[in-house]
């Protein structure tokens, strides 16, 4: 689902910083991806996050999980390294640091053993 306050606030962004086109951060065009982005570099690459693209594109297609990652691998990654010639392509999270604690921390970490 497009949306339209991040639009509008990435506008006067750009007007703010009075970028030139190629400057500006790239918006992937499938608008399912839109509640997908997380942040924006510094220099101006938006951040999605992949497992948000999958949920986004599903709901929005109403099609299963394989459906959506077939069609979001074929479809939009393998255009990532024409966007990037563009100009400040996307950059894709893969893994939030939540998805990483959950799937990946030992099932027998203590709280009170952790160092720091």
């Amino acid at each position: 689902m497009i949306n339209k306050k991040l639009r509008l606030a990435l506008a006067e962004y750009c007007k703010e910083r009075d970028l030139e086109e190629c400057e500006q951060p790239i918006i992937l065009d499938n608008h399912a991806y839109d509640n997908s982005i997380v942040g924006l570099t510094e220099d101006n690459h938006l951040i999605y996050n992949f497992e948000s693209m999958i949920q986004e594109f599903m709901e929005d297609e109403e099609c299963t999980e394989e459906e959506a990652l077939e069609w979001i691998e074929y479809n939009t990654m393998r255009a990532l390294g024409y966007i990037n010639q563009v100009g400040p392509g996307p950059i894709i999270l893969y893994q939030s640091t939540d998805s990483i604690i959950e799937n990946y921390l030992p099932y027998d970490y203590k709280e009170d053993s952790q160092e720091e």
